[in-house]
């Protein structure tokens, strides 16, 4: 009897090669998982650093007890921030970045719990934001600018 039968049929008595039933429900779990049925509602958002001739220091997202950061996006370019919260009631997504040794705070999304989100966020100036938002699934590129000056200055005065 040749070597790769022996080996084959020794594994198959002690159940480590799987047969068919155990395939096709692996199968199945790795079929659903990846549709998503099982996981995390999750917030994936795009932001862009577009303020020319600066570096954003410091970037930090929250949503309820969730956060995310980056540090260091220069002009131009684009990072990608996941958040998958556990909510129970509706959150704001509240979005802190550094300019220059300047704090800003934006706040002007709310997320509902359960729903995937995409969001893609451009810091255009200092203070003005723009951004578009969609649940899931979509197609963010068919979604309109929104155009906000609701980040606020939270920088503080040396005395």
């Amino acid at each position: 009897m040749p070597i790769y039968t022996k080996a084959r049929s020794h594994f198959r008595r002690i159940n480590l090669i799987p047969t068919n039933k155990l395939a096709v429900f692996c199968f199945l779990a790795i079929a659903l998982q990846s549709c998503g049925l099982f996981s995390n509602p999750n917030v994936e958002i795009y932001l862009k650093n577009a303020v020319q001739g600066t570096t954003l220091d410091y970037v930090g997202v929250f949503l309820g007890p969730e956060r995310s950061r980056t540090v260091n996006t220069s002009y131009g370019q684009t990072d990608k921030l996941i958040l998958s919260p556990t909510l129970t009631s509706p959150r704001p997504l509240v979005v802190l970045y550094i300019i220059n040794n300047k704090k800003y705070v934006w706040e002007a999304l709310t997320i509902k719990p359960n729903q995937k989100y995409l969001i893609d966020i451009n810091i255009q100036k200092e203070n003005i934001l723009s951004y578009r938002i969609c649940r899931r699934p979509c197609d963010i590129s068919q979604i309109k600018l929104i155009e906000t000056r609701s980040a606020v200055d939270k920088s503080y005065k040396k005395k």
